[in-house]
């Protein structure tokens, strides 16, 4: 039998015949796709929050009647495909397209089961005359009594006052009804009701319908709306209102409307053009009333929108830019550092290499530090370097995408809020940002990190996004905060009845934004000066040296030199993989991750957690990364071993005595990278291992070497046996 994705759902579901369901597993034990896909299938339908296939005319592939007619197995072979490519690209369609065949089977492979005693019980519980045999039907006495009277009437006409007998009208079906008869011809029993609906339609209809653009629009547009219509008009009604709100707030914030009076996804933009004012009432020009979604995808013009600022004292600066415009043959190409004072272009790429700072001075007043680390300096998160992408918004002071890292924002206007919008995830057809106006002087720091779960599958597929976690601290003054289309939060530093520093948290897999109490310890992550030890001394160093190199060359060619350099010390080869990392030199890491020819393990120790940043920044980074690998002659199997290795070894699997013996044998593969992976996973789960020197792996030393390492790991976990407990 053909593995198709309806054969995987009927494998799944257990709707086959036993020697097909034996057929198709042999065929999935060999089909490495085939196990990501019933994987995925498995996610997918249990994942929470997944939302509904979309409907309308952009979504015809996926039409009620298709998919039962796929799920029957009717559907011809060419819309087979289509449907199929649909639910292979989209998580959504995957899961609907499941849950239907998995209810499917339940329904029809498994009928209700009623026991007769059941039966017996529920029909002895009713015995009235309508179980009587024989009893004729029973004539109401309304009824009845007209019947007699029409009978009457038939037989003996009725005479008036003077003897003369009255004519009776008749009906067109022989029945009389006059004035003193109540029954209705049959066609007035159902017309009547229709017209009387059809008369209280069109009255709700003349009533609704001058309102229907306030019933129907989002209520925070039309509160805002509202507040700002002159006294004694209304702003509904009045066409240059409008135009006049939109002057006034353009106004009182330079030109940029406050989320919380525009509805957060500018809308206040709606409540006119761009350049309306106050006067000019009633002109015939002004647009009508247009209102926006909550999230509307960020423009992608490039516009000045800033410049470069001064750094910070006795702090690592440099800013790095990548021009959206013009084609690279290499995403790691075209990366330039930018000097004080230099424009900021927004839809550009800009980045505070891992460890270094970079201060952004923005037009309406606001200030946007790009704060990068690395692991010498004080971290608790897999936090590298800081990558934003500014968009033109004239409905907010600063519009921008955190792509990943950390930031801090400040408003610096004496007398008014700053608005801003921050967007941290855009992943399978989910949006999501926080509308943040900023009361003078106040300052938030936001972070965007991602993680890898091990109980996860490894994703070839492009289809199971990675954990990604958002948290926003209100370092100082007060804020507003809008979550999402439906909730706000407002946090103070300092006042009574203070909430703040106030932490909010969102990940991915949760039910959305959470706001909790900032603990002391979360708010020593801000501190913004450097640990006084020896390591972030020396880190400073090696960071002072690629600044001026970077200042005199292209970025890449001053990544390479810092390497390569004869003089190179341990800080400097640390820094140099990171930044290989955050410009996407996907390529070095894998080498500097597999380097036979280095025993100094600061590149692969660099190497691995800068691949571990880089593979959960998106979905589709694990499909990168086998790619990559195949370019540097791994075989598929390899590629594997290295991404689960990755990935991490799950708690289940570290009860099993198969995965010991795993790991220790990939300590004699022939791929170093493979080799130094395992022994990382192995150090780091068995207890006590840094105090046995003949467990230490090399992956550049010789074969005796890697022998003799191989035989102490197999007399500390001998074969079908568990680690030792830690002593």
């Amino acid at each position: 039998m053909q593995l198709s994705l309806r054969t995987l759902l009927d494998y799944l579901d257990d709707a086959l015949e036993p020697a097909q369901t034996r057929a198709i597993g042999q065929q999935v034990a060999h089909d490495a796709e085939a196990q990501q896909l019933l994987s995925r299938i498995r996610e997918v339908t249990r994942r929470r929050r997944m939302t509904t296939p979309p409907n309308g005319p952009h979504h015809p592939r996926f039409e009620p009647h298709t998919v039962a007619a796929y799920l029957d197995g009717t559907l011809a072979d060419e819309e087979a495909k289509t449907l199929e490519q649909v639910c292979l690209e989209s998580d959504v369609h995957l899961a609907e397209l499941a849950s239907c065949h998995q209810i499917l089977t339940l329904a029809m492979g498994e009928p209700a089961l009623v026991p007769p005693t059941a039966v017996k019980r529920m029909y002895a519980l009713v015995k009235g005359k309508e179980t009587t045999p024989g009893r004729k039907p029973v004539v109401p006495a309304r009824r009845r009594a007209l019947v007699e009277q029409s009978a009457a009437r038939a037989s003996q006409p009725n005479r008036g006052p003077d003897g003369a007998p009255i004519a009776h009208p008749v009906g067109g079906d022989g029945s009389t009804w006059g004035i003193g008869d109540s029954r209705q011809p049959t066609w007035l029993r159902w017309a009547l009701p229709l017209a009387a609906a059809a008369v209280l339609l069109l009255v709700l209809g003349a009533f609704l319908w001058p309102k229907r653009n306030d019933l129907f629009r989002d209520p925070n547009v039309r509160q805002a709306r509202l507040k700002s219509a002159p006294e004694g008009g209304n702003a509904a009604d009045s066409p240059s209102s409008s135009s006049a709100s939109h002057g006034s707030s353009a106004d009182s914030s330079s030109g940029s409307g406050s989320p919380e009076s525009s509805g957060s996804g500018g809308a206040a933009s709606g409540l006119g053009s761009g350049s309306g004012s106050g006067s000019g009432s009633g002109s015939e020009s002004t647009p009508p009333l247009k209102v926006k979604r909550w999230l509307e995808d960020p423009s992608m013009n490039r516009v000045a929108l800033g410049k470069v600022g001064p750094g910070l004292p006795k702090l690592p600066y440099m800013l790095v830019a990548q021009k959206v415009e013009g084609e690279k043959s290499d995403p790691w190409q075209g990366w330039d550092r930018l000097a004080l004072g230099t424009p900021i272009q927004s839809a550009d790429t800009l980045m505070a290499l891992p460890g270094f700072r970079a201060n952004i001075d923005l037009d309406k007043e606001v200030e946007l530090l790009l704060w990068g680390n690395v692991p010498p300096f004080f971290m608790n998160q897999p936090l590298l370097e800081s990558a934003v992408v500014l968009h033109e918004n004239r409905d907010y002071d600063v519009d921008l995408t955190l792509l990943r890292g950390r930031i801090v924002l400040t408003n610096h206007k004496a007398n008014s809020p700053a608005t801003v919008r921050i967007r941290f995830y855009n992943e399978k057809e989910r949006k999501e940002a926080w509308d943040v106006t900023l009361e003078p002087d106040a300052e938030v720091g936001v972070e965007r990190v991602g993680g890898y779960r091990v109980d996860d599958p490894v994703d070839l597929r492009t289809g199971l996004p990675p954990v990604t976690a958002a948290s926003l601290v209100l370092l100082k003054g007060e804020a507003k905060i809008r979550l999402d289309e439906f909730r706000r939060v407002s946090l103070q530093a300092s006042g009574p009845g203070a909430t703040a520093p106030a932490l909010v948290i969102w990940d991915n897999i949760g039910p959305g934004a959470a706001v909790h109490a900032l603990d002391p310890d979360t708010v020593k992550l801000w501190n913004r000066s450097l640990p006084d030890t020896p390591q972030a001394k020396a880190m400073g160093g090696a960071m002072n040296a690629l600044e001026t190199l970077a200042s005199k060359k292209a970025l890449n060619l001053a990544l390479k030199e810092t390497l390569e350099a004869p003089g190179a010390g341990r800080e400097s080869r640390y820094l140099g993989v990171y930044c290989w990392g955050a410009i996407d030199n996907l390529p070095a890491l894998l080498d500097a991750l597999g380097d036979p020819n280095d025993n100094r393990s600061e590149k692969r120790d660099a190497a691995y957690v800068a691949l571990q940043s880089w593979g959960c920044r998106q979905a589709g980074n694990d499909l990168k990364i086998f790619d990559a690998l195949l370019a540097k002659r791994y075989n598929k199997d390899d590629a594997a071993v290295v991404l689960q290795l990755l990935h991490g070894i799950s708690d289940e699997q570290r009860g099993r005595p198969e995965t010991w013996d795993w790991l220790i044998q990939q300590l004699k593969n022939d791929k170093p990278a493979i080799g130094y992976l395992a022994f990382l996973r192995l150090f780091s789960l068995v207890p006590d291992v840094a105090k046995n020197p003949r467990l230490a792996f090399n992956p550049a030393a010789d074969k005796t070497q890697k022998d003799n390492v191989f035989r102490a790991w197999k007399e500390l976990i001998p074969d079908g046996k568990l680690p030792p407990p830690p002593k």
